[in-house]
């Protein structure tokens, strides 16, 4: 013989009202907002960039591209002047290089301080070319010797 269970309407009434409060706490999960704290500082920036960007349309990126276009440029032949005017002592070696932006790093060793400067004055003169880096290290390996090192990295647009 079976037993009928009968249920009532509180129990009904509990059931129902599960299930909505289980429905929407799973729409607010899937549809609400999601907040990251440690986020909030880095959207907060990207926002105001965004709004700092706004006024920015077609005729300023086309004035931006006509600034770019009128950086002095650096052909090769004024490159191998520059090279002839280091002279010898300074050994040129091309490192990385945008398709747009070649790049140069010049060593001599041992190099003075007089032959540093006169390099560094000669490479600012160049219209083009852009200093990134300079270095001189200078040390002796006995008393009374004096041994140098110099580095220069340059940049320019072909």
């Amino acid at each position: 013989m079976a037993m009928k269970r009968r249920v009532t309407r509180f129990q009904c009434a509990m059931l129902a009202s599960s299930v909505l409060l289980f429905a929407g706490l799973v729409a607010a999960w899937r549809f609400g907002p999601r907040f990251h704290r440690g986020a909030d500082s880095e959207f907060s920036r990207l926002q105001a960039e965004q709004r700092q960007l706004a006024g920015n349309d077609d005729a300023t990126r086309d004035r931006w591209r006509a600034q770019l276009n009128s950086l002095p440029t650096c052909d090769a032949a004024a490159l191998a002047a520059v090279r002839a005017t280091l002279g010898a002592a300074w050994q040129w070696e091309d490192t990385a290089s945008s398709s747009r932006l070649r790049t140069a790093t010049l060593t001599s060793a041992p190099a003075g301080w007089a032959a540093f400067l006169t390099a560094l004055g000669t490479l600012e003169r160049q219209p083009g070319i852009f200093l990134r880096e300079a270095e001189f290290t200078g040390g002796s390996t006995r008393p009374g010797a004096l041994s140098a090192h110099a580095r220069i990295a340059i940049a320019w647009l072909p």
